[in-house]
């Protein structure tokens, strides 16, 4: 039987699973995203494990149809979050367990790799791209703000080195928590970018770099503010909150560009969906290659499994 390839991803707002075939090909990408409660701003870790838990046994049962067909050659699961010994969460435990489970059990290789570089080969696989070795990657998500140079993408032990990021809440932080301030559901990225769709700019903030790093918590006061007010609409504090942000990481993008003389620019993570956010950084950094920005699925923007199974599938491939 032909040969595939499983991915599995226990973040922290979504269970993944996805299975690629020996050319690339998505054959399954499967996604539960955890339950918060209304209002709330996140879930502690245990809540994670609980979830992740129930949440994978249902995601494999779907897939049971394709392995009727294929058979697994290789599983990759993501176990911490950057790939550096003090980076450990609670929440990767369910998703280790059972790739460790079905990798004895049918005998086949098991890789890890962080969530991060998961999301990096998710991006380039999404963008069907195989041929970049060195790239600037901003990894903007609920937790994150991030800005890496990756080099050797593709290799076993990739090379990413942090530049710069935030140096207090992530972009995602900063638009969950406006989000619940304006009664919206967690995580509200989706939300936001569609309420923001409506809305007008009330003021353009000025942003600010701190050598490579940016701040939102400053934003974040501010536009809770602005909504206790009642003043503005909600639709044009959305609007506000988000063109500030883009223009924010616009501007970081466009610096480490620059300084490290690299023009080639992955944008992945949840907010790397948001359409607005894209092409603000497009619009700055155009001049430096009008290709610079590696156009990715927004799909694949958000956490998934996809890059993990893609992993599994180039690692077996080159051996």
């Amino acid at each position: 039987m032909p040969k595939c390839f499983l991915g599995i991803d226990t973040s922290c707002y979504t269970t993944s699973v996805a299975v690629v075939d020996e050319k690339s090909g998505l054959l399954a990408d499967e996604r539960i995203v955890l339950t918060v409660a209304k209002g709330a701003r996140g879930l502690r870790q245990s809540e994670m494990v609980f979830q992740h838990t129930k949440n994978l046994p249902v995601l494999i049962e779907r897939l049971k149809n394709i392995f009727v067909s294929y058979d697994v050659a290789a599983v990759t699961v993501t176990n911490q979050p950057r790939a550096t010994e003090e980076s450990y969460m609670p929440a990767f435990l369910p998703g280790i367990g059972l790739a460790k489970a079905l990798s004895a059990v049918l005998g086949v290789p098991l890789y890890m790799i962080s969530h991060q570089h998961n999301h990096i080969l998710a991006g380039l696989w999404a963008a069907s791209e195989r041929v970049v070795r060195q790239a600037v990657v901003m990894h903007l998500s609920g937790g994150t703000t991030e800005v890496v140079v990756v080099d050797d993408v593709f290799g076993t032990q990739p090379r990413v080195e942090i530049i710069g990021g935030t140096n207090d809440i992530s972009a995602g932080q900063f638009i969950d928590r406006l989000g619940v301030e304006l009664g919206l559901d967690f995580p509200a990225g989706l939300q936001l970018e569609q309420l923001a769709a409506s809305g007008e700019i009330i003021e353009r903030f000025p942003v600010r770099l701190f050598s490579n790093c940016v701040s939102f918590s400053g934003y974040d006061t501010k536009f809770a503010a602005l909504v206790k007010t009642n003043i503005y609409s909600k639709a044009d504090i959305a609007a506000t909150a988000q063109d500030v942000i883009a223009r924010t990481l616009a501007k970081l993008a466009r610096k480490v560009m620059l300084d490290k003389q690299i023009n080639t620019l992955l944008l992945v993570g949840g907010v790397a969906s948001n359409s607005y956010i894209v092409d603000a950084i497009y619009r700055q950094i155009v001049d430096i290659d009008k290709k610079a920005l590696i156009n990715t699925n927004a799909k694949f923007c958000p956490d998934n499994a996809a890059g993990a199974a893609f992993y599994a599938q180039i690692r077996t491939l080159a051996v």
